[in-house]
């Protein structure tokens, strides 16, 4: 799984940090490795998810992540 976030500036992304698994690759959209890889999946928006090539956004991104985060607990 990758998860696209913004670290500063975006009140979901800063919600969904702690439902983030530990095997997750994290991009911070805003520095350039982030932001390139991103466009290598035309994520547009953020939170964003990108899991077996499916690109998942926003609030969906985050009742995803509390699903999974709600399953492990």
């Amino acid at each position: 799984m990758k998860v696209f976030i913004k670290n500063q500036g975006c009140p979901l992304c800063d919600n969904i940090k702690n439902l983030i698994p530990k095997d997750a690759t994290i991009y911070d959209i805003e520095t350039e490795e982030g932001l390139t890889e991103a466009m290598l999946y035309n994520v547009q928006s953020v939170p964003a998810l990108v899991i077996n090539n499916k690109i998942i956004f926003g609030q969906e991104a985050f009742e995803y992540l509390r699903k999974i985060y709600d399953n492990s607990n």
